[in-house]
């Protein structure tokens, strides 16, 4: 049988999904197994993992060759063990010896140096490299708002939102859905800017005003996957709010998604048209110009900023999205979501058959 590998870097990750998938596996001709990057023994290539046992409906201790088709769902920081597990998937990657549904984007710096080169330019707000902190706060002095975001960052995590007030910067994030805002003067924001950047690296946006009337934040999520063809579709659409004065809509910090049709019914009709017009052009464009540039991809969640005053902002792009929007908004499609790795797998497989011959 076809041997399905899905890793992820711990092993309570995303567990109800995988497990879904592996319930599936079996009737569709493969043997499912999970593991994390550094369970491969690096003189055998052996993995010591687990595997599904789909009588006994449950996960089995296993030794495992490496699979031949690799669901990467390893959200990488850049703490020790997400590095050295990059660096074991960058490794299986380029030796050839797996097919990985989808091989992943790089930095978000270096997507948007390569879409600012095409016609979605417009779409996406100015970024650059932090490069210290006496230079980031001058540009405060200017801009007087600015927002920090990790290059690597996922889920909403480790934003800042810095302004400048007079001779004190304001400093605010959102951690464990709590809003967290600090006062420090130059110099102590300073100290923290460089022990922060020291640790990771970090790019500046403006800040957009991306806030409903009641002062949260939110943000328009699409989900768009590749199906049993290699053809790309669009999934769901939702509207993601986050708490009441933040800074981030994500669900794995407390947001909600409600639906996009019933938030974009209630404009005008000709924002609404407007709107709906500018994202089919985002979406008839994105998939092909990431993968002109960029390795093959599965699936990407894109984050769609939307202004009060009609401003449509691409403000991210997700090669590993979660599923949680999807469920909510179209809970029929389910089945479908579970099944897709093994059905786009198979897919992979035949074509990569196709041109060895």
């Amino acid at each position: 049988m076809i041997s399905l590998g899905i890793m992820t870097l711990n092993n309570t990750s995303e567990r109800t999904y995988i497990n879904e998938i592996a319930k599936r596996a079996n009737a569709n001709g493969m043997n499912c197994y999970r593991f994390i990057p550094t369970d491969i023994h690096p003189g055998s290539k052996h993995i010591k993992g687990e595997f599904y046992n789909k009588d006994a409906d449950r996960w089995e201790s296993s030794t495992f060759l490496l699979p031949e088709l690799v669901y990467d769902r390893c959200y990488y920081q850049e703490d020790f063990h997400s590095k050295q597990c990059q660096a074991i998937v960058n490794w299986m990657k380029q030796s050839g010896k797996t097919i990985f549904l989808g091989m992943g984007l790089p930095n978000k710096l270096e997507i948007y140096r390569t879409l600012k080169q095409s016609s979605l330019s417009p779409y996406l707000p100015k970024s650059e490299p932090f490069t210290s902190a006496k230079s980031f706060i001058a540009q405060l002095k200017t801009d007087r708002q600015l927002v920090l975001k990790p290059i690597n960052g996922s889920q909403g995590k480790g934003i800042y939102v810095v302004q400048l007030l007079n001779d004190n910067l304001i400093i605010s994030t959102d951690k464990q859905e709590k809003h967290i805002s600090q006062t420090m003067s130059v110099k102590s924001a300073t100290n923290w800017l460089t022990k922060l950047t020291r640790k990771y690296q970090y790019f500046i946006q403006p800040l957009l005003y991306l806030k409903n009337e009641n002062n949260q934040p939110f943000d328009l999520r699409i989900f768009l996957q590749k199906d049993e063809k290699g053809v790309w579709n669009e999934l769901s659409r939702g509207m993601r709010t986050g708490k009441t004065d933040g800074i981030i809509s994500n669900l794995s910090a407390g947001g909600s998604i409600t639906s996009f049709t019933e938030w974009v019914n209630t404009l005008p009709s000709k924002q609404r048209a407007f709107l709906k017009e500018e994202l089919e052009d985002i979406l008839s464009k994105l998939p092909a110009l990431l993968e002109s540039t960029f390795p093959p991809l599965f699936e990407i969640g894109i984050d769609i900023g939307i202004e009060n005053n009609g401003a449509i902002w691409i403000l991210d792009i997700n090669s590993k999205p979660g599923r949680k929007m999807v469920l909510e908004t179209k809970p029929e499609l389910a089945e479908q979501l579970y099944l897709a790795p093994i059905l786009f797998g198979k897919h992979l497989l035949s074509a990569n058959t196709f041109e060895r011959k």
